[in-house]
């Protein structure tokens, strides 16, 4: 840039000396005197733009008056236009917050009379006129009668009595207050009806001699129409069967599990065989004891067959049980039962097991027991077979019905094939039992920890005791103590079978010290526990035994807490009794206990009952 800038001055120079050396046709030397060009007038600048004076803002006007009558410790609440609400609490002027333009319109109301009293407005209605409003006159008097509200919506409060004995009385009550005595099962319904968006809360308030009631469907609010669900189910002590299986094509047979209640007091559970294709079937049993089957399983690769387990629910209400055969594979599933909203499920297979490490994976086959569910809807279980050492393994599904092997069992002593269904503590810790495996090959029982670690508890079986052995079963824990109960089919003083406990002992290699609580006999209290034992919130213990017993078709019997075992019943009492329970009891929030026998019943094919102790 510099350079260019040199060169056009010298350029200019150039031009300048040649002009000057040139004389312009005049022989003077002397160079003529140049014309003076006139400098240009300047134009003059532009007057600045005015500024804008501001628009007025336009005048506005209170809209007011006077208050006369309004008794004392009364208020009113007065409305302009339908808003600007002004409540005025005693005689005088007034006057609404919000003002308005000339020109505007008011229309002074009465949002909320006194109590007691009425109030009218005169001059409340016009135009502002470039002033305020001063003249709008509201009048209160006292009433005549008071305003009645509006009728609000009432419904009656009924249901259902069933099971109750004759020449006998039930007393049931509504709300604490609305009673009504009951003699006939049947329609009932309360004098008093309800309020809709009100409460309703029904309850027994005295048994019928010799009976105890319970109450389904007992509580809600009221909405726009009548409540006829509340169910009351009577029962007088003891054993009664709900349901008689007849077997397929209908029904199913052979009940191997336990069963599961929903919030309604409907039990759900399994048949190993029977239905449509003699595979197997889910079932419902409602608890008037009227039962419906929801599936019969048809095998192959498009769905399972012969479930010995039983089921669980999420939160969504969708049953989940497993298939000890079928699946795409053809070594057992896991199934899923959703509602279709018109009181039905529609069945679908939501995994499949693969074999285990003789077919190139670490996975399972054959499942035996139910599954277990989490408070996220992951899903516990185990397999007798597979895994790493075709020795059986504890997996984990997720609700997306994605796997993982927990832990693949290996060979003794270590615990082997197990077939019982799992526990969860409050630390998110697997427990179980395996009929064989641990140091003698008499069973174990055993935790695995929610990253994977296993832990060996006990072995069950030592030579030369009356020690348990061989469990196949669950088991139950104390969550207050921590001691872990179960029952062995074999084992104790007499080798037909015992209950055990696990002891926390910081001693002990494995955290635990077992002894055993009650050592089965045979013909008078029972032989072979195959379920497991129920622990009630007061700490008594409940199970089945699957043969033994005063008729040989096993007993259910009770250890209370702090006390001795005694047998509360003897299957096999009559030829339409249930006989040889397998599965897990369960146990209702008034005490009824619930379960399945494999046969006996009015056909032989089994039973669901329910006992009261």
């Amino acid at each position: 840039m510099r350079r260019n800038q040199t060169i056009w001055i010298a350029s200019l120079f150039s031009v300048s000396a040649a002009l000057a050396g040139c004389g312009g046709g005049s022989s003077s030397n002397t160079p003529p005197t140049p014309t003076p060009t006139p400098a240009p007038t300047p134009s003059p600048a532009p007057p600045p733009a005015p500024t804008p004076l501001p628009t007025p803002a336009p005048a506005t006007y209170s809209i007011g008056g006077s208050v006369s009558g309004l008794a004392s410790g009364a208020w009113v609440v007065l409305l302009n236009n339908g808003g600007n609400n002004l409540t005025v609490t005693q005689n005088g002027n007034f006057a609404f917050s919000n003002p308005l333009t000339s020109g505007a319109t008011y229309a002074v109301t009465i949002g909320q009379q006194p109590v007691g009293q009425t109030c009218t407005v005169t001059q409340g209605n016009d135009s502002v006129v470039g002033s305020n409003v001063t003249n709008v006159q509201v009048s209160c008097a006292n009433s005549s009668s008071p305003t009645p509200p509006p009728p609000v919506a009432t419904h009656s409060v009924g249901g259902t009595v069933s099971g109750l004995a004759a020449n006998v009385v039930l007393t049931l009550q509504n709300n604490g207050a609305d009673t009504t005595q009951i003699t006939a099962n049947g329609r009932f319904q309360f004098a008093t009806p309800v309020a809709q968006g009100a409460s309703y809360a029904v309850m027994v308030s005295a048994q019928p001699s010799g009976q105890t009631c319970s109450v389904a469907n007992a509580s809600g609010v009221m909405g726009n129409g009548d409540v006829s669900t509340v169910g009351i189910t009577c029962v007088s002590p003891g054993m009664t069967v709900l349901h008689s299986f007849v077997g397929q094509p209908d029904d199913g047979n052979y009940p191997q599990a336990g069963l599961f209640m929903d919030a309604q007091g409907n039990l759900f559970g399994t048949t190993r065989n029977g239905g449509a294709d003699k595979l197997g079937t889910v079932f419902e049993v409602a608890p008037d004891g009227t039962e419906t089957l929801i599936h019969s399983f048809t095998g192959g690769t498009t769905d399972g067959a012969t479930p010995i387990g039983g089921l669980v629910m999420d939160s969504h209400g969708n049953l989940f049980g497993t298939a000890n055969k079928g699946g795409s594979n053809g070594f057992g599933a896991v199934y899923k039962l959703t509602p279709d909203g018109q009181g039905g499920y529609t069945e679908s297979l939501f995994y499949s097991f693969a074999g285990g490490v003789a077919f190139g994976n670490l996975d399972g086959q054959y499942p035996q027991s139910a599954l277990i569910i989490d408070a996220n809807d992951n899903l516990y279980g185990t397999t007798p077979n597979g895994g790493g050492a075709n020795t059986g393994m504890l997996f984990k599904l997720n609700p997306a019905g994605v796997p993982t092997t927990l832990y693949s069992f290996t060979l003794p002593p270590s615990s082997v094939d197990p077939q019982s269904s799992l526990i969860q503590d409050a630390s998110g810790n697997l427990y179980g039992t395996t009929p064989f495996g641990g140091a003698y090959d008499k069973g174990t029982a055993y935790r695995v920890s929610p990253d994977g670690t296993y832990t060996l508890l006990w072995s069950f079986g030592e030579p030369h005791t009356t020690d348990a052995a061989d469990p196949f079963t669950p088991l139950t824990l104390d969550p207050t103590t921590g001691v872990l109960y179960g029952t062995s089919a074999l084992g104790g003083d007499s080798g037909n079978g015992a209950v055990f406990k696990l002891t926390p002992d910081a001693n002990a290699p494995s955290g635990y010290s077992e002894s055993v609580v009650y050592s089965f006999i045979g013909p008078t209290d029972g032989k072979l526990p195959y379920s497991g034992l129920l622990r009630d919130p007061a700490g008594n213990l409940y199970g089945t035994t699957y043969a033994g017993g005063a008729f040989g078709g096993g007993t259910l019997f009770e250890i209370p807490a702090g006390g001795t075992f005694k047998v509360l019943y003897a299957f096999g009492i009559t030829l339409s009794d249930g006989r040889t329970p397998y599965g897990d009891l369960i146990r209702d929030a008034s005490g009824y206990l619930y379960g399945t026998t494999y046969y006996g019943g009015a056909t032989g094919n089994g039973t669901v009952f329910r006992f009261l102790p």
